[in-house]
């Protein structure tokens, strides 16, 4: 499976709560984070996406990487520039590698984020001159929504995208940027099927049994 989403001068993405009320799901997330990014910039990341999937009723569980073959989403946010068709750029893609282990070759879910991109996004919403401080913190919030963007399609086992919320295609730059709330929601449908027995039992899905977004 491979995902992405993308930002454009005026593109989409989005998510509307379900549970106000404590985690009733926990995610392993192995995080790698570039080594010149800011501690604020990580912090504004981690607490972004997990304020996210929080009201989706999901805890995530943030761990050091570990071997290969660890469970649980592996993501890397990373100096990653890559092409994209004109007036537009990718922020983040999840794919499907393998690893070998002792009882065979295991799927192993890889979420790539780019720090480029997320610069990118910044210059082009048109903000206005901010202190350092400030556009760490909006740099952190920007690479947290991807996270957890690419979180709902490992979760949610689906390379598809919804009409609206988090799991939107696109995204314009000024809403990506914006620190209020905005659209990032996981939509009610993926969130019910997310917490039901079917959904998620303890264990990810594979994709063959995962959630799909009605095309439009």
């Amino acid at each position: 499976m491979r995902t992405g989403i993308a930002v454009a001068g005026a593109c989409v993405l989005g998510f509307a709560s379900l549970h106000a009320g404590d985690a009733e799901l926990s995610v392993r997330v192995r995080l790698t984070v570039a080594g010149d990014v800011p501690t604020a910039v990580r912090m504004a990341l981690v607490g972004e996406a997990s304020t996210i999937w929080q009201r989706a009723g999901v805890r995530l569980v943030w761990a050091p990487p570990t071997g290969a073959a660890a469970p649980g989403l592996r993501v890397l946010v990373v100096h990653r520039p890559a092409p994209a068709p004109e007036g537009e750029w990718p922020v983040g893609e999840l794919v499907m590698a393998t690893a070998q282990t002792p009882g065979g070759t295991v799927p192993v879910p890889i979420a790539f984020v780019s720090i480029e991109s997320s610069w990118q996004i910044l210059a082009t919403a048109n903000l206005p001159p901010e202190p350092q401080k400030l556009t760490h913190r909006r740099l952190g919030v920007v690479l947290g929504r991807a996270v957890a963007h690419e979180i709902g399609h490992y979760l949610l086992a689906t390379p598809t995208h919804a009409a609206s919320g988090l799991m939107r295609a696109r995204i314009a730059a000024a809403d990506f940027a914006d620190l209020r709330e905005g659209g990032f929601f996981l939509d009610r449908r993926a969130s019910r099927w997310l917490l039901d027995d079917a959904g998620l039992a303890g264990a990810r899905p594979h994709a063959s049994t995962g959630f799909h977004y009605t095309p439009r």
